[in-house]
């Protein structure tokens, strides 16, 4: 198993993973990217609590 094999997809999409990890991406159907989590925005998810976390993904949807 490649330990890299998901770097190509990151760089595809812009890096959304250079700011932390875990990182997320919106990906329409055929692969376009729709909306990426920037700065970092979920770096420190496991101590942001519930409410901070849904907030960052409810940036990724329609008018966010």
């Amino acid at each position: 198993m490649n330990p890299h094999r998901h770097l190509d997809l990151a760089r595809r999409l812009g890096h959304p993973i250079r700011q932390g990890i875990p990182a997320v991406a919106v990906l329409a159907s055929g692969g376009r990217l729709i909306k990426a989590t920037e700065g970092g925005a979920l770096s420190s998810a496991r101590s942001m609590g519930d409410r901070k976390v849904l907030e960052v993904f409810e940036t990724l949807g329609p008018g966010g």
